[in-house]
C-alpha cells in the first residue's frame, strides 16, 4: 500500500475507531445483523463481523495487521482478513471499527455491497444519491490525483475515493456529537455539494 493511501487509512481509522472511544460517543446497543451476508450496514458492519462483537468470536481468517509501521498505538489493535477485504479495529475485547476495502490488492478486495447498493464500481454520485449529503467532504490533491472523502458521522460511515474510484469504507458507531471542526469541508467541494440526494 503506498504511503499516501496508508496515511488516509490511518486517518479514517483514527476518526472512526479511536475518537468514539475518546469522546465516549454513542452507547452500546443491540445490533441487528443484516439478512444478506454480503451487505455492510452503516454503524453496524457485517453479520459475522459487526460492531461490538467479541473478537474471540471471529474466525481463523483474521491476523495481526501487516502494516510495517506500527508506531501508531491504534494499529496494534488491528486485525485483517485479506480473503474478505476487511480490517477491524478492537479494544482488546470487542470490535470498535471496520474497514471495507474495494481498491486495495494488498488488503484484499471486498466483493459485497454497502447498504444502499454501494459497491466497488459505485461513484461519488451513487453514494450521495444513496446516503444523502455528508456532514463533511474533504477534497485533496497529490501526485496520485484527487482524493475525495465523504464523512457521514451521524451514520458512522465514511467513503474514500481516489481519482473517483471507491477505495475503502470505514464503519464505526455513530458520531453524533463530533466537534464542529470535523464537519467543515476541506478543499473545493462545490461540485460535490451540488449533487442532489
Amino acid at each position: 500500500m503506498n504511503e499516501h493511501i496508508t496515511d488516509r487509512v490511518r486517518l479514517a481509522c483514527f476518526l472512526f475507531c479511536v475518537l468514539p472511544v475518546i469522546w465516549g460517543c454513542g452507547r452500546e446497543r443491540g445490533i441487528a445483523t443484516p439478512k444478506n451476508g454480503k451487505v455492510v450496514q452503516a454503524g453496524i458492519g457485517l453479520p459475522d463481523c459487526y460492531l461490538g462483537i467479541p473478537i474471540k468470536e471471529l474466525g481463523n481468517d483474521w491476523q495481526a495487521s501487516n502494516e510495517k509501521d506500527l508506531d501508531h498505538e491504534f494499529l496494534k489493535t488491528y486485525l485483517e482478513n485479506t480473503k474478505a477485504g476487511l480490517s477491524i479495529a478492537h479494544d482488546d475485547t470487542k470490535i470498535t471499527g471496520i474497514l471495507v476495502y474495494f481498491g486495495s490488492p494488498e488488503q484484499g478486495q471486498f466483493s459485497g455491497q454497502i447498504e444502499g447498493g454501494i459497491g466497488a464500481t459505485s461513484t461519488i454520485e451513487d453514494v450521495i444519491h444513496a446516503c444523502g449529503q455528508p456532514e463533511q467532504i474533504a477534497v485533496t490533491k497529490n501526485d496520485e490525483g484527487e482524493n475525495v472523502d465523504l464523512w457521514y458521522m451521524d451514520k458512522g460511515i465514511a467513503f474514500v475515493f481516489l481519482n473517483k474510484e471507491l477505495q475503502h469504507v470505514s464503519v464505526s458507531r455513530r458520531l453524533n456529537d463530533a466537534p464542529d471542526e470535523f464537519k467543515k469541508d476541506i478543499g473545493d467541494t462545490t461540485i460535490y455539494r451540488a449533487i442532489k440526494p
